[in-house]
């Protein structure tokens, strides 16, 4: 699986996203439900089970926790966020982009987003945000770790 290099992004604007109900409790863990349409994103909250840390750095398990929270947006028939959006705040992240083909390329991309954060000695602050976005007809999945110190 190729992965790239980790980037900085500074998004300018915070995005809204309409809260779902989280995805049924499963034995083999999380499976993302994707995006169906052009332009439509889900964007998922991970606690602190996502990953372990050890002292040899951040370990992912291939059989990923359920996310904390979970939202939509964009797409045909776009619903606003509502009265309790969830936010993906402007400010300074750390940022990936990958089209894993399996579960286990999902957990071992955001494991090597981890260990390269913490082999850089990156800043990073509260949880890591998975987000998938369908754009030219494949579902793209991005992280997002919020850059301790940047500017907001």
């Amino acid at each position: 699986m190729a992965l790239p290099s980790l980037l900085n992004l500074d998004l300018r604007e915070s995005l809204a996203y309409r809260r779902l109900e989280g995805p049924a409790p499963g034995s083999e863990g999380f499976r993302p439900e994707l995006p169906g349409l052009e332009g439509e994103e889900r964007l998922y909250l991970f606690g602190e089970t996502l990953l372990v840390w050890g002292p040899e750095g951040p370990r992912c398990s291939p059989t990923l926790p359920l996310p904390l929270v979970l939202g939509t947006r964009g797409g045909a028939g776009h619903e606003e966020a509502g009265n309790d959006p969830l936010l993906l705040e402007a400010g300074a992240w750390l940022f990936m982009q990958w089209r894993p083909g399996s579960p286990t390329e999902l957990a071992q991309g955001i494991e090597w987003f981890a260990r390269e954060a913490w082999w850089e000695r990156r800043s990073v602050e509260g949880p890591p945000h998975l987000r998938l976005v369908r754009e030219d007809g494949r579902v793209a999945y991005q992280l997002l770790w919020r850059l301790a110190g940047g500017p907001a």
